[in-house]
């Protein structure tokens, strides 16, 4: 599932504080998902743990306190990976949290839901990278020797993306790099 794209002048984000509700959302998630990553690394690093245990154990090493260490080794790595599942759903829940926020502005008059449009338009933009990848398309002549005004270049790009001349625009954009 993919964040939705949506279009409104910024008095209705700042109106409705969907704006504040979102960058806190956004931190939320950011600290949900660097306490995933720790915790992952903990439950890695215990089933690790228990790994070479049991390897020193296949090769003779240990006795009847390596089975009871090994038993809390293994309870550790149950923990570990409860924490890591409770941190999942955290985050998904804060995922749903900000569909939630989006979803309260679809209603609104102000508010355009863009998101068909955009993903169509990134397929048709993805097509035009690999018609240009695969040599399919001869490049458009830009002139060098003439200097382009950023203004002119952005004006020929909305011209050629209104136009679904998408070759172009990628070719334009490439130019300017």
């Amino acid at each position: 599932m993919e964040c939705p794209f949506f279009f409104c002048d910024s008095e209705t984000l700042t109106g409705s504080r969907v704006l504040e509700k979102h960058k806190f959302n956004l931190l939320e998630i950011q600290e949900c998902l660097d306490t995933y990553g720790l915790r992952k690394d903990q439950a890695e690093q215990s089933l690790e743990l228990i790994k070479s245990t049991i390897k020193q154990q296949s090769l003779g090493d240990g006795g009847t306190s390596t089975a009871v260490s090994n038993e809390e080794q293994k309870l550790d790595l149950c923990r570990r990976l409860y924490s890591l599942i409770f941190q999942l759903i955290l985050l998904f829940e804060n995922y749903v949290k900000l569909m939630d926020i989006f979803r309260s502005l679809e209603g609104s008059p102000q508010v355009s839901d863009i998101s068909l449009q955009l993903c169509s338009l990134k397929e048709q933009l993805n097509h035009a990278l690999e018609e240009l990848e695969n040599g399919q398309v001869s490049p458009i002549n830009i002139d060098s020797s003439k200097p382009v005004i950023k203004q002119e270049a952005v004006k020929n790009l909305l011209e050629y993306i209104s136009g679904q001349q998408y070759v172009k625009a990628v070719q334009l954009v490439r130019a300017f790099r």
